[in-house]
């Protein structure tokens, strides 16, 4: 007997938290998922359009992220999470941003 598919988890509520971060185990999936938040959820393709033509042009000025993901001091990577109707399909653990998972150059 096949089992049913679950249903998509629920997306956080970012209303609850000051600064959320959008927090993943490794670089790849956060780069994933700023990827997907351009493309798929904001709607910019990779590949810019020609103002005049409407036609895709590489050369056209194109958006490129959301932020950068960046590694953070508790382990992970993270970005400033986007505003909640461009959540990605998988926004990781949402956390509130703790300025300690920066620490300056030559912090101990």
């Amino acid at each position: 007997m096949a089992k049913a598919p679950k249903a998509p988890p629920e997306p956080p509520d970012l209303s609850q938290y000051e600064d959320p971060w959008c927090v993943y185990a490794t670089e790849a999936q956060a780069t994933h998922a700023i990827e997907s938040l351009i493309d798929v959820s904001m709607g910019h393709p990779k590949v810019g359009t020609n103002a005049e033509t409407s036609q895709p042009d590489p050369t056209a000025q194109q958006t490129l992220t959301w932020a950068e993901a960046r590694e953070i001091s508790i382990g992970g990577w993270g970005f400033p999470a986007p505003p909640q109707q461009h959540l990605p399909d998988d926004p990781g653990e949402v956390l509130e941003y703790d300025p300690a998972w920066f620490p300056a150059p030559g912090a101990p």
